[in-house]
């Protein structure tokens, strides 16, 4: 509903040209429509306009968004700063710059705002995906592993949530070896492409028949190859 909310927006300010919380969210508006020219345009007004303007870290931040969309990547990294330095810890901010390291192969400064990030926002899960990108950039695999399985579990976890399963639990393990499930233990068990990538598919199918009940279901979705 973009066009009605820059309907709105517009509307606000007309009644007051002095709200910065309305030139912040139609940027916004504008660069999810894929039109940074007017977002810059936006925000460039509010810093010309509005006394205070220079000093609100959430419109350099979103500033340096609209400068990335454009490619700018000098004036995203300058406005970027800026948020930071208003807001040291303003995780999209942080992770904005995050991803200009990352394009950069900085990994160490990468990992650095990634970890001031996650002390904002420990649950969220695309810092610990990027975290891991740059844990891996390090050499640091183990590390690494850890938080692409936090980031995973965190999904699974909103999006059971998001369906009612608030009781549902997740657990890191290996499909081919299931020792800590009991036996005949599951009415259905799914198994959703990965299975091609088990070196001992035959370990996984013996763990699939001991852990579901009998009469239960097995379902796999793979890609096979070749025509098999």
């Amino acid at each position: 509903r973009h066009d009605e909310a820059i309907r709105e927006a517009k509307a606000a300010l007309a009644r007051d040209a002095n709200i910065i919380d309305i030139y912040i969210n139609l940027g916004l508006i504008y660069v999810d429509q894929g039109k940074p020219d007017l977002a810059l345009f936006i925000y460039q007004k509010a810093l010309n306009t509005i006394d205070g303007a220079d000093d609100n870290a959430t419109l350099h931040c979103n500033l340096g968004r609209a400068y990335l969309a454009k490619e700018r990547r000098p004036n995203a990294r300058a406005s970027l700063a800026r948020a930071l330095e208003i807001a040291p810890e303003l995780v999209p901010a942080l992770m904005y710059m995050a991803h200009l390291s990352m394009d950069d192969h900085d990994w160490d400064k990468t990992a650095s705002l990634l970890e001031r990030a996650l002390k904002s926002e420990p649950d969220n899960p695309a810092i610990h995906i990027n975290l891991g990108i740059s844990y891996r950039g390090l050499g640091q695999i183990e590390m690494a592993q850890k938080e692409y399985a936090r980031a995973q579990e965190l999904d699974a976890r909103e999006l059971a949530r998001a369906r009612g399963a608030d009781g549902a639990s997740f657990e890191v393990g290996d499909a081919q070896s299931l020792r800590d499930l009991a036996d005949h233990s599951f009415d259905v068990l799914i198994n959703v492409q990965s299975a091609l990538h088990y070196p001992r598919i035959d370990q996984f199918f013996a763990e699939v028949r001991r852990v579901v009940k009998p009469g239960g279901s097995f379902v796999i979705a793979d890609i096979l190859s070749n025509g098999r």
